[in-house]
């Protein structure tokens, strides 16, 4: 049985939603402090206000773009672009209204505490999310296409991902067709 919390939900406990959420944007803020690049944003996500939740509809489609942009560019930790999409992301993900998103034990162990293969991931079970909104409440769903885009991220050789036991293992049981038993989903 998989160990899943869904980010904005109130069957959530508040306090592992918390600690989870500020693991992640301090790591984030520590990645994007110690390292300066002069890239300039592709997205000016100033202009975009997620204060209500009127305010999240309507930015679906630069989250989307942002989710693409994760997707399709290698990891780098001095890339500010990548940072911030990361941070809007994150930010939008936890005050939409319209999508819960399933953060497993799986991942985590995967990603091993690097904040930017947990991004990919967000970003892939947000880019499922928008694009299959019919399937987008079915968290099993959505965590195993979210593996599935991962995976494929972490084995495209132009993404400099470093692929550790677990991620080798995924890979392993997707090749063979065993992606979800071996999930537990």
């Amino acid at each position: 049985m998989a160990f899943c919390f869904v980010l904005n939900t109130r069957y959530l406990v508040p306090q592992l939603k918390l600690i989870m959420l500020k693991k992640i944007f301090l790591s984030l803020l520590i990645t994007s402090s110690v390292y300066v690049a002069s890239a300039q944003a592709s997205v000016d996500f100033s202009s975009i206000k997620l204060e209500q939740k009127s305010d999240y509809a309507p930015a679906e489609a630069t989250v989307l773009k942002v989710a693409d942009y994760i997707l399709s560019t290698p990891a780098d930790k001095n890339s500010l672009d990548r940072i911030k999409s990361m941070q809007f992301l994150m930010k939008w993900m936890e005050g939409t209204p319209d999508y819960q998103f399933p953060i497993g034990h799986q991942i985590v162990k995967a990603s091993n505490n690097n904040p930017d293969l947990l991004g990919v991931y967000l970003a892939a079970i947000t880019k499922f999310s928008l694009e299959n909104k019919d399937q987008s409440k079915d968290h099993k769903v959505v965590m195993l296409n979210g593996f599935k885009q991962f995976l494929t991220y972490c084995f495209n050789r132009s993404n400099n991902v470093k692929t550790n036991a677990t991620i080798k293992k995924y890979k392993a049981a997707e090749e063979k067709g065993e992606l979800e038993k071996v999930l537990e989903l």
